[in-house]
């Protein structure tokens, strides 16, 4: 199984690619250098370069990967929490405050976590499960994603705090000071 995570990743990189029938044992790097891995083989010495750089990106690419757990995981729960448990504590925060009337804002906050975390997943199925995605498509989704649910929420507890310093009271006028 990890061979054909590994095969399905490196397939994903840009500019590399397995040779099928090799499996993920064999590599041939970019046409840059036209160097060739067979079975863990160099050609030249030249492809120790080759292999660090394939490292730093693979480890790179599999740790925003796992990322994604964390991140559906804490979306998905607190849409479950807004919509089961009815717990409106984490709605609209503004520096870890929550508005005066949190109940009128979540089922905003409930629907923008529930889309992003459900995309998330839809991600990580897609990914892990079906290989259905290539790296740069599933890196978009995932990225994009991300920066509009922050967006979104961002935006959310601005309008449920008020925009600005709010209003300040006028000054009585003659009538009122009694």
């Amino acid at each position: 199984m990890f061979k054909t995570l590994t095969a399905g990743l490196l397939n994903t990189l840009p500019g590399w690619r397995t040779m099928p029938h090799v499996g993920a044992v064999g590599v041939v790097a970019p046409s840059v250098w036209s160097l060739t891995v067979l079975n863990g083989r160099p050609g030249t010495e030249l492809i120790k370069d080759v292999w660090m750089a394939l490292e730093s990106v693979f480890f790179l690419n599999w740790l925003f990967l796992l990322a994604l757990f964390p991140v559906s995981f804490f979306w998905l729960r607190r849409t479950y929490r807004i919509l089961v448990k009815r717990d409106f504590s984490e709605v609209a925060l503004k520096r870890g405050v929550s508005p005066p009337n949190p109940e009128k804002y979540a089922p905003y906050e409930m629907a923008i976590n529930l889309v992003g975390g459900v995309v998330m997943v839809g991600v990580l199925v897609a990914v892990l499960v079906f290989q259905a995605l290539a790296f740069q498509d599933w890196v978009a989704v995932a990225g994009s994603t991300l920066w509009v649910k922050l967006f979104a929420s961002f935006a959310l507890s601005r309008q449920a705090h008020g925009l600005g310093p709010g209003r300040k009271k006028k000054p009585p006028t003659d009538g009122e000071r009694g």
